[in-house]
C-alpha cells in the first residue's frame, strides 16, 4: 500500500487564497513589482509554482475524440 493520502477536491476558498497570494508575492514572499505583474507568462508561472508549494495538484480530464463518439465534425462548429 502507498503512504500517499488520497486526492480530494480543493476547498475553493483555500484555492482562491493561494492564487491571490501568487498574484501579489513571489516565491520568497516579497511583493511583486509592476513589471512582473505586467508579464503574463511570469504571472502564470508564479501562480502554478504557488499552487505546487501549497500542495495543489492540477490535472486535466482526458479529451474525448469526437469521431469516436460518433459526432460528425460539421456538428461541432459554433452556432451564431
Amino acid at each position: 500500500m502507498s503512504d500517499t493520502p488520497p486526492l480530494s477536491p480543493a476547498d475553493p476558498d483555500k484555492l482562491a487564497s493561494a492564487i491571490a497570494y501568487a498574484l501579489c508575492f513571489d516565491g520568497r514572499g516579497k511583493p511583486l513589482g509592476v513589471q512582473a505583474k505586467a508579464d503574463h507568462s511570469y504571472m502564470a508561472r508564479n501562480v502554478m509554482q504557488q499552487l505546487e508549494r501549497s500542495g495543489y495538484l492540477v490535472t486535466k480530464k482526458p479529451s474525448l475524440d469526437r469521431l469516436e463518439m460518433g459526432v460528425p465534425v460539421y456538428a461541432t462548429r459554433p452556432v451564431d
